[in-house]
């Protein structure tokens, strides 16, 4: 694709972790303030260069 072409073999989590550990790991999410993206994004947009 694109011209890219890769010999390499990808592999995904869950096949190169064994499912013992697999089931111990801890997800988590951090979530950024609406209000504050939303600040953040009007000044990116109103910004003059």
């Amino acid at each position: 694709m694109f011209g890219f072409r890769s010999k390499g073999d990808h592999g995904v989590p869950t096949v190169l972790v064994s499912p013992k550990i697999w089931e111990r790991y801890f997800s988590f999410v951090v979530i950024r303030n609406p209000f504050e993206r939303l600040i953040s994004s009007f000044s990116y947009h109103t910004a003059s260069d």
